[in-house]
Protein backbone atom coordinates (compact mmCIF):
# COMPACT_ATOMS: atom_id res chain seq x y z
CA UNK A 1 0.00 0.00 0.00
CA UNK A 2 1.20 3.50 -0.83
CA UNK A 3 -0.63 6.28 1.01
CA UNK A 4 -0.03 10.00 0.50
CA UNK A 5 -1.50 11.80 3.49
CA UNK A 6 -1.16 15.38 2.30
CA UNK A 7 -2.70 16.03 -1.08
CA UNK A 8 -4.03 19.58 -1.08
CA UNK A 9 -6.07 19.20 -4.28
CA UNK A 10 -9.25 20.57 -2.67
CA UNK A 11 -7.50 23.88 -1.96
CA UNK A 12 -6.09 24.03 -5.50
CA UNK A 13 -9.52 23.42 -7.03
CA UNK A 14 -11.12 25.94 -4.65
CA UNK A 15 -8.57 28.58 -5.72
CA UNK A 16 -9.23 27.85 -9.40
CA UNK A 17 -12.96 28.32 -8.80
CA UNK A 18 -12.41 31.52 -6.80
CA UNK A 19 -10.20 32.97 -9.54
CA UNK A 20 -12.71 32.09 -12.27
CA UNK A 21 -10.35 29.59 -13.87
CA UNK A 22 -11.30 26.27 -15.41
CA UNK A 23 -11.29 23.70 -12.62
CA UNK A 24 -8.95 20.77 -13.21
CA UNK A 25 -10.56 17.39 -13.83
CA UNK A 26 -8.38 15.34 -11.47
CA UNK A 27 -9.95 12.10 -12.72
CA UNK A 28 -7.82 12.55 -15.82
CA UNK A 29 -4.44 14.17 -16.41
CA UNK A 30 -3.71 17.72 -15.20
CA UNK A 31 -0.80 20.12 -14.89
CA UNK A 32 -1.20 20.19 -11.09
CA UNK A 33 0.74 18.16 -8.54
CA UNK A 34 -1.95 15.46 -8.38
CA UNK A 35 -4.21 13.69 -10.83
CA UNK A 36 -5.65 10.19 -10.87
CA UNK A 37 -3.70 8.95 -13.89
CA UNK A 38 -0.25 9.84 -12.54
CA UNK A 39 -1.18 8.68 -9.04
CA UNK A 40 -2.15 5.20 -10.24
CA UNK A 41 0.81 5.02 -12.60
CA UNK A 42 3.08 5.82 -9.65
CA UNK A 43 1.47 3.11 -7.50
CA UNK A 44 -0.47 5.39 -5.14
CA UNK A 45 -3.30 3.35 -3.62
CA UNK A 46 -4.67 5.77 -1.03
CA UNK A 47 -4.67 9.49 -1.77
CA UNK A 48 -5.67 11.44 1.35
CA UNK A 49 -7.06 14.84 0.40
CA UNK A 50 -6.10 17.29 3.11
CA UNK A 51 -8.27 20.24 4.03
CA UNK A 52 -5.56 22.89 3.86
CA UNK A 53 -6.47 26.34 5.19
CA UNK A 54 -4.17 29.35 4.97
CA UNK A 55 -3.42 30.95 8.35
CA UNK A 56 -5.15 34.11 7.13
CA UNK A 57 -8.53 32.32 7.31
CA UNK A 58 -8.17 31.98 11.07
CA UNK A 59 -7.27 35.64 11.38
CA UNK A 60 -10.21 36.87 9.31
CA UNK A 61 -12.72 34.35 10.72
CA UNK A 62 -13.38 32.46 7.47
CA UNK A 63 -11.68 29.17 8.38
CA UNK A 64 -14.87 27.28 9.34
CA UNK A 65 -16.68 28.29 6.15
CA UNK A 66 -13.69 27.50 3.97
CA UNK A 67 -13.12 24.11 5.64
CA UNK A 68 -16.74 23.18 4.96
CA UNK A 69 -16.43 24.28 1.32
CA UNK A 70 -13.32 22.11 0.89
CA UNK A 71 -14.99 19.12 2.55
CA UNK A 72 -17.97 19.59 0.21
CA UNK A 73 -15.52 19.66 -2.70
CA UNK A 74 -14.02 16.30 -1.63
CA UNK A 75 -17.50 14.81 -1.34
CA UNK A 76 -18.32 16.14 -4.83
CA UNK A 77 -15.18 14.49 -6.24
CA UNK A 78 -16.27 11.14 -4.77
CA UNK A 79 -19.79 11.61 -6.14
CA UNK A 80 -18.56 12.57 -9.62
CA UNK A 81 -15.96 9.79 -9.88
CA UNK A 82 -17.16 6.86 -7.73
CA UNK A 83 -15.05 4.34 -9.66
CA UNK A 84 -11.88 6.30 -8.91
CA UNK A 85 -12.37 7.85 -5.47
CA UNK A 86 -13.91 6.53 -2.25
CA UNK A 87 -14.63 8.46 0.91
CA UNK A 88 -13.03 6.72 3.87
CA UNK A 89 -14.63 7.61 7.19
CA UNK A 90 -12.87 5.21 9.54
CA UNK A 91 -9.95 2.84 9.97
CA UNK A 92 -12.40 -0.03 9.38
CA UNK A 93 -13.34 1.51 6.01
CA UNK A 94 -9.66 1.71 5.09
CA UNK A 95 -9.12 -1.93 6.09
CA UNK A 96 -12.05 -3.08 3.94
CA UNK A 97 -10.80 -1.12 0.96
CA UNK A 98 -7.23 -2.37 1.29
CA UNK A 99 -8.47 -5.96 1.16
CA UNK A 100 -9.89 -5.20 -2.30
CA UNK A 101 -6.70 -3.65 -3.67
Amino acid sequence: MILDSHIDVPYRLWRQHLEGLEIDDISGSTDGDFDFIRARKGGLNVPFFSIYLPASTQEDGTSHQMANELIDMVEDIVTLYPKKFILINSVADLGSILKKI
